[in-house]
């Protein structure tokens, strides 16, 4: 329902205000609870995609039912309504920016020149590393048509579905 949608947003943009404004002291040990809830839903969403089936949802075939027919199907591009290459990275891009933030907290550092460049490069392997199996799943799991259509496909294919 959308109004839970709302409502979840808005205790979470309550939830960022206060931290901004009592400090960074916290929000370093906030950081450390969305690393967990972050965690809990790619869990999810890979353990969900080996047990949804059909079945359970019509939209979704799960990767041990359909997984060779939806990956060869979504393998190569079909850009459709205006979409192409630029504007998919438009979309996409904004997703991996937010690795040099890292910098920023520098100042709690042991040794900030080595662990800057080791902590960037290690944030850039971990998180290209999560959207690969991730896209490599959601287009195993899911027909084009169903990636096309439903914009929240991966609530449906996680487990608290």
């Amino acid at each position: 329902d959308i109004n839970d949608i709302r409502l979840w947003a808005t205790i979470f943009l309550l939830i960022c205000l206060f931290l901004a404004v009592v400090g960074l002291k916290y929000v370093i040990k906030a950081q450390i609870a969305l690393l967990v809830y972050i965690l809990f839903s790619i869990l999810s969403l890979v353990i969900g995609s080996f047990y949804r089936t059909s079945d359970s949802d019509p939209e979704i075939d799960g990767v041990i039912h359909g997984f060779a027919t939806n990956f060869k199907a979504n393998f190569f591009s079909d850009y459709r309504n205006g979409y192409n290459f630029w504007t998919v990275l438009a979309i996409f891009f904004p997703a991996v920016t937010g690795i040099m933030a890292g910098a920023n907290l520098s100042g709690d550092l042991r040794d900030p020149s080595k662990d800057i460049p080791k902590g960037t490069f290690s944030a850039i392997f971990l998180s290209s590393t999560t959207y690969i199996i991730l896209t490599i799943l959601i287009g195993g799991c899911a027909p084009r048509e169903s990636l096309l259509n439903y914009p929240l496909i991966m609530t449906n294919i996680s487990i608290n579905q």
